[in-house]
């Protein structure tokens, strides 16, 4: 497991045997198509523009599966940078923690962390409510170096 000191205040864990707040959501399925109005980055990172000065990051459902081997092992921990951060384009902004592996997620974009969201503990609803950041960008023109959907799915399908 890879510790990060920069990410402090928002180390949450859950056991998901405890109680019925912390368990996964299954009531929500998991999203089952790749929305087209979101950017992605080649690490399986969406973005979905806010407005001109604001974006949402969050993982891609590909991404989740591999994190959690499909379902099997579940999000135990999330590290997420806090609120008030400053934001490096390919900095660390979350790890995500299973039983089997430890994923650290690098940010496509800069900017001030407006928000951040540990979403992926109680939900699998990977492009709603399990968000991971809301980011005040410094640079919206990077937002034009992210793949578009078209881009994303052959991307994707050339790695498998």
């Amino acid at each position: 497991m890879v510790a990060l000191g920069l990410l402090t205040g928002c180390n949450i864990t859950t056991d998901q045997t405890t109680t019925n707040s912390s368990k996964i959501d299954t009531s929500t399925p998991a999203s089952t198509a790749l929305p087209q109005e979101l950017l992605y980055s080649a690490e399986h990172v969406w973005v979905r523009s806010e407005n001109v000065n604001t974006a949402r990051l969050g993982i891609t459902e590909k991404l989740w599966n591999m994190i959690t081997n499909l379902g099997k092992s579940p999000v135990k921990h999330i590290n997420v940078i806090n609120a008030g951060s400053k934001l490096e384009n390919d900095g660390l902004f979350a790890s995500v923690e299973t039983s089997k592996m430890t994923m650290d997620l690098y940010s496509p974009v800069s900017g001030e962390v407006l928000e951040n969201n540990t979403g992926l503990l109680t939900s699998r609803n990977v492009y709603g409510n399990a968000w991971i950041l809301l980011v005040k960008l410094d640079h919206p023109e990077e937002l034009e170096g992210l793949l578009s959907y078209q881009e994303y799915v052959a991307l994707a399908a050339q790695a498998e």
